[in-house]
């Protein structure tokens, strides 16, 4: 997952110093944080002068080699950080748990498993979308990643198929693959590389999606980090 701009992680030094300075603790971030089901929610959140955020790790066990650590944030990029949490918890109920790339994809998919089907069509829905002409290259994922970033995670996602299918047709072309359908429990399109290795067009959708309020959506870097992936997976059997 490509990093979030603007967070730099302390070692517990550099957090031991911050401290010895008495920065405020932020009780609106943690009510908010501890609301939700953020796995470090128990942390302490602080207020510096300089309007950053200090967000010190409490640790799940005595001896966490995390424990005392810490992030530094812009604090626009820990509002966002908090709202994201916010906004997952949202999803797990509405979704009743179907938070992994597949079931999301598919709780917001209105052709499912048939969705090599549709290419073509999704095709065309996304280019009058972002108002461009779209190829199959990794360039080709620039504007589109710049249009979802302004539309809002709702208009988004119902784009969520369209999406599928057009970062599909990037990595297809890369490996000269083609579109499957694994269907050996709920079925769910992927690519076949000539070699038989599979890629995830879902799985590059979703994780973007995951991180709408955190930073920037980049399908291009996404993408190619899921071709780096394919090649050290088991192939398809």
């Amino acid at each position: 997952m490509k990093p979030v701009p603007g967070a730099e992680r302390l070692t517990r030094k550099q957090v031991t110093d911050l401290l010895a300075t008495q920065p405020p603790v932020h009780e609106e971030y943690e009510a908010r944080l501890a609301r939700t089901d953020a796995p470090d929610r128990d942390g302490r959140i602080h207020s510096l002068p300089d309007g950053h955020i200090l967000h010190v790790l409490a640790g799940d066990y005595p001896g966490d080699r995390l424990k005392g650590t810490g992030t530094l944030y812009p604090e626009d990029a820990f509002e966002r950080r908090v709202r994201w949490h916010e906004r997952g918890d949202l999803d797990r109920r509405e979704q009743r748990g179907a938070t992994n790339s597949v079931g999301d994809w598919r709780f917001f998919s209105t052709v499912k498993h048939a969705l090599p089907e549709h290419v073509g069509r999704l095709h065309d829905e996304l280019e009058r979308a972002v108002g461009t002409t779209l190829d199959t290259s990794y360039a080709s994922l620039d504007p589109i990643s710049d249009h979802v970033s302004r539309i809002g995670l709702d208009a988004a996602r119902r784009l969520y198929d369209a999406l599928v299918a057009h970062v599909g047709e990037v990595l297809r072309a890369r490996v000269q693959g083609e579109w499957a359908v694994d269907d050996r429990s709920r079925p769910y399109p992927f690519v076949l590389g000539q070699d038989r290795r599979v890629l995830m067009p879902i799985n590059v959708v979703w994780t973007e999606l995951l991180v709408y309020e955190l930073r920037p959506v980049d399908f291009g870097w996404e993408a190619r980090s899921e071709a780096r992936q394919a090649a050290r997976r088991p192939r398809f059997t």
